[in-house]
């Protein structure tokens, strides 16, 4: 029987309120694949079946170029390509990364709507007990998280949409790079990727704008997540030493060589970077040690790591950057 699709997001807590800076949540689209009837197969998300199949054909043959280019020697262009992708890729918004991770048409259909049979057809489905949801898990200690989803996705629409249409008209003025012999036309291929990037993300939440709006994504509290964030090493009242930050700074500050060679009695001080706390650590909820074990619980694809731990890197620049901010602030009022 054809396979079919149910989507869920797991909302997962990165930090607590800090300052002007609202907490920060992952929105994790996770896709559960079961079997449905052949009749409703045949066009999904306005593509045919071919059209899938021939789009991700071209998109796994562009994923296998691009992993060769990482095995390439160190010295040569395809492997700096690649490093240089891969570290424009880190310092994209990961809400932008995690909207272009969903995948609307394995969600349930919204349909055209025409002069607002949609909420009649909803209201009809519901009453029936055949409406199509999507479930949005999250622990208990966060407040009802359907607001914040709202306002996230009602902001990032517009402006996923501005930057698809703004790469999309560098497309053409980039394409005669592609004359130059043997360079590849770098900026073309990276307007096309950062073009699909928006689109993606925009198309995306524009659907979850439409669902929340259609009351089809359903809060549900999960005894799961509770008990992974009760027993992470960053738990709501963890102290600072949980982050994973304080654990490379200790290895770049370990002694050298020739300071190993003083005597035990006498052994060197320890610099204030190593006895000063981590001022960040006591608003994170989760670092990357806890990515692992959410990944397992919920049975994630091992991808979401690098998603995830890009997420909580950019979550502790956030906050770092709010609490100098706040620092300045005080500073001021003081003059």
């Amino acid at each position: 029987m054809p396979s079919s699709a149910s989507m869920r997001l797991i909302a997962l807590p990165l930090t607590k309120q800090v300052g002007n800076l609202t907490p920060l949540i992952y929105y994790y689209p996770h896709t559960q694949h079961t079997t449905q009837s052949s009749s409703t197969t045949g066009t999904q998300g306005g593509l045919t079946a071919r059209a899938r199949a021939l789009f991700h054909r071209a998109l796994g043959t562009a994923t296998t170029t691009w992993v060769g280019f990482g095995r390439a020697e160190p010295r040569s262009w395809k492997y700096r390509l690649y490093s240089a992708g891969q570290s424009i890729h880190r310092r994209i918004d990961f809400e932008e990364l995690a909207l272009s991770s969903l995948e609307p048409a394995l969600g349930p259909s919204l349909g055209r709507d025409r002069r607002g049979e949609r909420e009649e057809a909803l209201r009809a489905a519901r009453a029936r007990g055949e409406a199509r949801t999507i479930s949005l898990l999250y622990p208990s200690f966060l407040p009802s998280p359907t607001e914040h989803l709202r306002s996230l996705v009602s902001h990032r629409a517009p402006v996923h949409r501005r930057w698809t249409f703004i790469y999309l008209i560098f497309l053409p003025i980039t394409a005669p790079f592609a004359l130059v012999p043997v360079i590849p036309n770098i900026p073309f291929f990276y307007c096309a990727w950062r073009a699909w990037g928006h689109y993606r993300s925009w198309r995306a939440a524009s659907y979850l704008e439409e669902l929340v709006r259609a009351h089809m994504v359903v809060e549900t509290p999960s005894p799961l997540l509770d008990k992974l964030y009760a027993g992470f090493p960053s738990p709501p009242a963890s102290s600072s030493s949980l982050s994973p930050a304080p654990t490379a700074l200790i290895a770049s500050t370990s002694p050298s060589p020739a300071s190993e060679t003083h005597s035990p009695k006498h052994p060197p001080k320890p610099s204030s970077k190593e006895t000063d706390p981590d001022p960040i650590a006591p608003y994170l909820l989760l670092t990357e040690p806890d990515v692992l074990s959410l990944l397992k619980a919920f049975s994630l694809p091992e991808e979401g790591r690098v998603e995830l731990g890009i997420a909580l890197a950019q979550a502790r620049a956030r906050v770092g950057e709010e609490l100098r901010g706040g620092k300045k602030e005080e500073g001021k009022k003081e003059r």
